[in-house]
């Protein structure tokens, strides 16, 4: 009788620790199925969780495509922003042999890349770039382009107000031809030696203030 109760006893606890052995193995399931679902929480994101899977794949592919084609049309733009960047080049390097007149082009390219596209019109100081450095482009490409960027930017701005202080200049003479070719045989002779006299004082008070 003792024997039969001691393993009754044993019979119970083997199937208890059973029952806990397969509630721990639920448990386990469960957690490990909450966790592949947390895994691929990421396509729900901004898509929300009424929408099936398939749905939430379509959107995928629909991104996938988006890249691609990005991809796609940057790479059909290469050869031209590389044909632009020469022009630009050009441009700063003929800048005294065409007595500034290449620094039309320079503004004219600055302004398109600002109004029609950065992606076909590169930025001031990328054309000083080696083909190989602006194709790997990194920290470095990045850093050198703003640096010779920033340098170009000074030398335009300088260039342009030198420029726009001459246009102001001659306008300013053509006026003043004008009026005297409008002016009587005696205003003419009052503006002539007017003239000679600022030009005289302005000659005087020059050298007094070197010497």
């Amino acid at each position: 009788m003792s024997r039969a109760g001691t393993t009754n006893d044993f019979d119970s606890n083997l199937l208890l620790d059973r029952d806990q052995e397969g509630e721990a193995a639920g448990e386990l399931r469960e957690k490990k199925s909450a966790k592949n679902w947390k895994d691929l929480s990421f396509l729900d994101a901004g898509q929300g969780f009424d929408q099936s899977f398939r749905e939430q794949l379509t959107a995928a592919r629909r991104i996938m495509v988006t890249r691609m084609k990005r991809a796609l049309a940057k790479k059909t733009l290469a050869p031209a922003k590389q044909g632009l960047s020469y022009l630009l080049k050009a441009a700063w390097l003929n800048l005294i042999d065409s007595f500034g007149l290449t620094l039309i082009w320079i503004n004219i390219h600055v302004f398109l890349r600002w109004s029609v596209s950065d992606k076909l019109f590169c930025a001031l100081g990328e054309e000083w770039l080696p083909k190989q450095v602006t194709a790997a482009g990194g920290d470095a490409a990045k850093t050198a382009g703003k640096g010779f960027g920033l340098l170009e930017i000074v030398v335009l701005l300088i260039l342009d107000l030198i420029i726009l202080f001459v246009i102001i200049a001659v306008l300013a003479l053509i006026v003043m031809i004008v009026d005297f070719m409008q002016a009587s045989w005696y205003e003419k002779i009052y503006l002539f030696i007017g003239g000679l006299t600022k030009l005289g004082w302005s000659g005087i008070s020059a050298l007094y203030n070197l010497f």
